[in-house]
């Protein structure tokens, strides 16, 4: 681990408000009695988790720009730490192991795509209860779009130049800008020896469409270099986003022709159960490209909202395979706020395939969705926040 010596202030935050969007500065609040308070918060520690794999792979020139302007901005009375982890479970480990070396406060930079991002997530979440994720003074999260999905980065304004971005962030961990962003966490396998504790913070997929991040997974193992190649000529988002497409109806059409393939489960959500057989689902926490419904959802918003298709026959099946917008008048959404669950029963042995930010995962005998709490995101220059919620 490399440490390099910066600096960055930044003032407490007497209340946060728990719902909904909010882009706030944090300042001092009077005592009662007419007195400030005295109590000055800072984030004394920065580590940056630069993933070299993520997207087409990252060379250490890259990180080392990213290194030396990160230093730059902030100054020199904080520590800065960088890490080069070339898969998940590394950057995982590195972040907790960065927690655990201290309380004070703060802020983590994912510098990959939404797997690494979530990778950050879970090494700060991990065994804690829902609900107590770590407040802002404690903890704050940043991300770069170093990767080919990036969907929360997007979201929250960050530039698609790794340098510009870096610059952004950093701006506002010294203005003290930041944003609530909600985290979502999944459970698998109930009480059965299986299981286990996930989060995630853009989407869960289900059903067949819940398969294509493995379908996908495989694909890349097998042209990889023919991938690395075909990014010279496009965006490695634009990229993603058709070989999703491409996914999607391959599953839809799969689907068509097997309709036994599509899982039956039964659904409970505030106290109603529901038999259906799923063609697809998916649990969103912000507006993904390429999904023509959700537009609603804001990762500022402490909940989570549960979009699901039942199997519509075979003919529908292939109409929506290669008409995606047929597929927003025979959605149906369950809202999940905070306090509540969606539980995923799978009527059928064995495991069911399903990914998390873009993440394969397997859950086996059940998958139970809820709000874990929110965390403190530092957005880029692009983001413009809703007046609602909104602190100055």
């Amino acid at each position: 681990m490399e440490t390099v010596t910066c600096s960055v202030a930044v003032q407490a935050v007497s209340h946060v408000p728990s719902s909904s969007l909010h882009l706030y500065r944090a300042r001092l609040q009077p005592r009662r009695g007419g007195r400030k308070q005295k109590a000055l918060v800072m984030v004394k520690r920065v580590l940056l988790v630069i993933n070299q794999s993520s997207g087409a792979g990252h060379c250490e020139s890259v990180a080392g720009r990213l290194r030396a302007t990160l230093a730059e901005v902030l100054g020199s009375r904080v520590d800065l730490h960088t890490e080069l982890v070339t898969d998940h479970a590394q950057a995982k480990a590195c972040v907790r192991a960065f927690l655990s070396d201290g309380d004070a406060p703060a802020a983590l930079i994912a510098a990959g795509g939404g797997g690494t991002l979530r990778a950050v997530i879970e090494g700060i979440c991990q065994g804690r209860a829902p609900g107590a994720l770590p407040g802002h003074d404690r903890v704050r999260v940043g991300a770069l779009r170093m990767g080919s999905g990036n969907e929360v980065a997007r979201h929250f304004g960050v530039p698609l130049d790794p340098l510009e971005g870096i610059k952004g962030i950093a701006a506002n961990l010294l203005g003290d800008r930041v944003a609530s962003l909600c985290v979502m966490c999944c459970q698998t396998g109930g009480a059965h020896r299986h299981a286990e504790t996930h989060y995630a913070v853009s989407m869960c997929g289900l059903g067949q469409f819940g398969r294509t991040a493995g379908d996908l997974a495989r694909w890349h193992r097998r042209v990889a270099v023919l991938r690395r190649l075909a990014t010279r000529l496009v965006l490695i988002e634009t990229l993603n986003q058709l070989e999703y497409r491409i996914a999607v109806l391959a599953r839809f059409a799969y689907g068509a022709v097997r309709p036994e393939a599509c899982e039956t489960v039964e659904i409970e959500a505030r106290g109603k159960q529901r038999l259906v057989r799923l063609l697809a689902g998916v649990v969103l926490n912000l507006p993904v490209r390429g999904i023509p419904f959700g537009g609603e959802t804001r990762a500022e918003d402490a909940a989570l909202r549960f979009h699901f298709l039942p199997f519509p026959g075979r003919f529908s099946c292939l109409e929506m395979a290669f008409a995606p917008r047929c597929l927003a008048r025979r959605i149906e959404t369950v809202v999940i706020g905070r306090q509540e669950s969606i539980d995923i029963r799978f009527r059928h042995p064995g495991s069911a395939e399903f990914f998390l930010d873009e993440d394969p995962e397997v859950a086996r005998g059940c998958l139970s969705l809820r709000v874990a709490g929110t965390l403190a995101f530092v957005p880029g220059t692009g983001y413009v926040a809703s007046s609602k919620g909104q602190q100055s």
